[in-house]
């Protein structure tokens, strides 16, 4: 994967942290590097926190992980948004999207279509959550996120009643259930040019209250982007390892198989037996001099009578020193 060895054990630990299991994790990692290296930019801790969320958002096995980036990565290329901006906007809203019955790829067609026009993946990812909280007429979930709920909804027949009133379009499958969030904002979205004003503000208010509605519009002003994002997402097999391969031909992938020569070079240095030799002997020779300090105190001695001798010395080479000068000194005086 050209990744070094702290990245691979870091991406490894933190699936291993969320309850997969070696195999799983192992498989996860890779997945992760791979999201890395194609993912514009981002580092492995982004990797994994933006894979996580969405594969536990959307419910999806470990197995599933690398579509996941395929996805990711083939809208990237083609739209507005890259596919770490796209892993922003489902941190956020994976759950809700998944509530709401709402696919991965529709989900990243509808942030892909939304975040075209606003640039801001956070407020995307807090839009289609609120959305998904209103249409199911949440509350309370709509109040602990901060959301406001004037203009909600809680009836289902009355939101419904509501909408196709407005457009003819129907958002319910059956009297019990929803259309998923992508096929709603399609079919609003295609009589979206024909609502006068006064039309257009009920909608936005009821489905995304007054905070969210110029995000939502912004979707719905956007269907022709939404269509070919969705078809993006649906032919995205094989998208991330096509580009892993590109990217294994740059001077990144170089540097960074580099790193990981040097760091495998350094743990197998650490573990070789020619280290643990030096170790062992270096031991050895602390504990043979622990020894005679400790019980025999030959060093002490042995310190002290090299001390005495080279004192001696000095002394006796001042004293020869001093009688050599004496003639000349006698000499001198007479």
């Amino acid at each position: 994967m050209g990744a070094t060895i702290s990245d691979t054990i870091s991406a490894t630990s933190d699936w291993s942290r969320n309850g997969y299991n070696i195999p799983d994790s192992k498989e996860l990692a890779e997945v992760a590097l791979l999201y890395k290296n194609v993912g514009d930019g981002i580092d492995i801790d982004t990797a994994n926190e933006s894979l996580i969320s969405t594969l536990k958002g959307f419910q999806l096995q470990a197995d599933q992980a690398e579509h996941i980036i395929d996805v990711f990565n083939e809208v990237s290329n083609n739209e507005a948004i890259s596919s770490a901006g796209i892993g922003t906007a489902l941190q956020r809203s994976a759950a809700s999207f998944n509530a709401a019955n709402t696919s991965l790829e529709k989900s990243v067609a509808l942030v892909t279509a939304t975040n075209t026009v606003l640039q801001d993946e956070e407020k995307t990812g807090n839009m289609w959550k609120t959305v998904s909280a209103r249409l199911r007429g949440a509350k309370t979930e709509l109040t602990d996120m901060g959301e406001d709920t004037d203009g909600l909804v809680e009836s289902t027949s009355k939101l419904r009643d509501l909408v196709k009133g407005i457009t003819g379009f129907d958002i319910m499958k059956d009297e019990n259930t929803y259309k998923d969030i992508y096929d709603i904002v399609i079919g609003i979205g295609e009589k979206w040019n024909d609502l006068n004003d006064i039309d257009r503000a009920s909608l936005l208010e009821s489905l995304a209250g007054k905070n969210q509605s110029n995000a939502l519009a912004a979707a719905l002003s956007n269907v022709d982007v939404l269509k070919k994002a969705y078809g993006e997402a649906t032919n995205a097999e094989g998208s991330a390892r096509e580009e892993q391969e590109e990217w294994e031909k740059s001077v990144q992938y170089s540097i960074d198989k580099a790193k990981a020569s040097l760091e495998e070079l350094a743990n197998d240095f650490l573990s070789s037996d020619f280290l643990k030799g030096l170790i062992d002997a270096g031991q050895t020779l602390i504990e043979i001099l622990d020894f005679i300090i400790k019980d025999l105190g030959t060093i002490p001695t042995l310190i002290a009578g090299i001390s005495g001798y080279l004192s001696l010395k000095n002394n006796v080479g001042l004293d020869k020193n001093v009688l050599n000068s004496r003639p000349h000194t006698i000499s001198y005086m007479v």
